[in-house]
């Protein structure tokens, strides 16, 4: 499947859904099934970062965003979720998580972030975490 959903850390904290091949739909789909199952798997805060490596399936992409979005973002410990892409295949994406987050109302700051590595991902996701606690963030 060419969505790979794993655990980024050994607390389980950060979830990584590495996408590579040629991706459908149908396999998004299924991948978030696995994320909103992971997260609703433990109590404490989840992050996701989505590794894209070669950007959306064709065809339109609102209903399975909107889906996503409402499946994943219902669980009260999901952290922040993002995309993570060095190549420019997050252009078309990130304008379509933008337009869904209006329609939707979602907030695209925590929910919709596109960066340029996992890495970068990571720090975001760690500052925050810090912020949320009141420490500053910790580099390595």
């Amino acid at each position: 499947m060419p969505f790979d959903v794993s655990w980024y850390d050994d607390a389980h904290t950060i979830l990584r859904v590495r996408v590579h091949g040629k991706p459908t739909w149908d396999e998004y789909d299924t991948a978030m099934d696995i994320v909103s199952q992971r997260i609703a798997a433990v109590p404490h805060r989840v992050d996701m970062v989505l590794d894209d490596e070669v950007g959306m399936p064709r065809g339109n992409p609102m209903p399975h965003l909107k889906a996503a979005l409402d499946k994943v973002a219902a669980h009260p410990n999901l952290g922040m979720s993002m995309a993570a892409s060095a190549n420019n295949v997050a252009l078309f994406p990130s304008l379509m998580m933008e337009t869904a987050g209006r329609l939707y109302g979602v907030d695209m700051k925590r929910y919709g972030r596109f960066v340029k590595s996992m890495d970068e991902a990571v720090a975001i996701i760690m500052a925050d975490r810090a912020k949320e606690q009141g420490k500053p963030a910790q580099s390595d």
